[in-house]
């Protein structure tokens, strides 16, 4: 894939006490999100809900996930296409992953932690049901910015009532000899808005509109906001 190296995406800060500074700050954030998004179709966000000890709790926590055995990561299923256990798959992707479906709901989230091991405490429940909200806090804010900028805030408020989220927790592996060097082939997400954060591991490119490819670099405390087909097909049904 050619690289575009001299490009980077904007970094937007979405801090609260910059958001709460002012109408002022709220417009210029959500024209900034705007026009990253209709640009690049995502953007980095830097956010203080993300704090270094959460994340690093977290990571902790996927890497006992990912260690469990195979004949109990398989427990995690789900009837929605593409969520639930992926295993790696030679010369096609080189990630597994495990899936938290409706993870804002304590109750799911905990039927999840039984599934992978009943000795899972209280702390690893918690934990990830707080960060699903948080993730959740920002994709509203997000989406608020969008239906805002467009004219159709008055829709927003029934579009966050029909939307559940699902945690999806990957882990890549190391390629083998003489096998492609590419965690997951180029894709478009099918859903509204996705929101990636990660470890200090390397590897996200996004594919610009010109075709050329930027390496995304994450900044302390930030989370990639990526555009969905779904909202591709919203935005084409609000302009014309």
């Amino acid at each position: 894939m050619e690289c575009a190296s001299n490009i980077r995406l904007p970094v937007i800060n979405l801090t609260e006490e910059i958001l709460r500074s002012g109408k002022d700050s709220w417009t210029e954030a959500r024209n900034i999100v705007t026009r990253a998004f209709e640009e690049y179709g995502c953007f980095i966000a830097v956010h203080d809900k993300y704090p270094s000890e959460v994340s690093d709790s977290m990571f902790s926590e996927l890497q006992d996930l990912f260690n469990l055995p195979l004949e109990i990561k398989v427990r995690n299923t789900s009837q929605t296409p593409l969520i639930g256990y992926a295993r790696p798959r030679p010369n096609v992707h080189l990630y597994e992953s495990l899936s938290i479906e409706d993870a804002t709901n304590l109750e799911a989230v905990e039927k999840f932690a039984n599934q992978m091991s009943p000795s899972k405490n209280n702390h690893f429940c918690e934990l990830f049901h707080c960060y699903a909200n948080q993730v959740a806090e920002l994709d509203k804010m997000v989406s608020k910015f969008v239906f805002e900028s467009y004219g159709v805030e008055k829709y927003h408020e029934s579009h966050v009532g029909s939307v559940t989220y699902t945690v999806r927790l990957i882990r890549y592996r190391v390629p083998e000899q003489n096998e492609v060097n590419v965690g997951v082939a180029p894709h478009t997400d099918k859903n509204f808005i996705t929101i990636l954060q990660q470890n200090e591991a390397d590897g996200l490119e996004v594919q610009l509109k010109n075709g050329s490819w930027i390496p995304i670099d994450f900044p302390p405390s930030s989370v990639v906001v990526m555009a969905g087909d779904v909202f591709s097909v919203r935005y084409f049904l609000f302009c014309h």
